[in-house]
């Protein structure tokens, strides 16, 4: 198995479901982990690091607000691009995080396939 992955895109923009949150750019770290087995490897396949970061970055800036859909859609878009893959996983942090009262490091959105 061959694990490729692009970690910790870093994108600025206002983003969030609340209106509060359109008002103040926060940082997002993007990552995306993908598996593929060594025989599709050889036949030709390949990932481009660019590409899946290109991915992350695209989907990142539609007026999509909800993190868990815009993580949907990366790994659709991700699954889409290379058919072969054995695994796929995204993750979006969205670093400190303006929570009233609290202070929090990053919310992290995960999924797989």
């Amino acid at each position: 198995m061959i694990t490729i992955s692009v970690l910790n895109l870093e994108i600025v923009k206002a983003n969030g479901l609340y209106e509060d949150e359109l008002l103040v750019e926060n940082k997002f770290l993007l990552s995306a982990i993908v598996k593929v087995e060594k025989e599709k490897m050889a036949d030709g396949g390949y990932i481009n690091y660019e590409t899946l970061a290109e991915i992350l970055n695209a989907e990142m800036q539609t007026t999509e607000r909800l993190l868990e859909a815009i993580a949907k859609n990366i790994l659709n878009k991700i699954n889409e691009t290379w058919k072969f893959l054995s695994y796929s996983k995204v993750s979006i942090q969205k670093v400190n995080p303006a929570f009233e009262g609290y202070k929090v490091g990053a919310v992290v959105v995960e999924m797989e396939k």
